[in-house]
């Protein structure tokens, strides 16, 4: 498995850690991860901005 599909697996695990640690608030919202590819098109437009 990736990691990602590990962490999305366990997203419920982590948003009842994070319920915990934050009582403060009424309710906790659902945590959407995916994988940041920002890096990569910033490379691709500086490499095509080089040229």
């Amino acid at each position: 498995q990736t990691v990602l599909e590990n962490i999305n697996l366990n997203k419920g695990k982590v948003r009842l850690d994070i319920g915990k640690r934050l009582k403060n608030m009424r309710k906790i919202p659902s945590l959407t991860f995916h994988i940041d590819d920002s890096i990569d098109y910033a490379m691709k437009i500086d490499e095509l901005l080089k040229k």
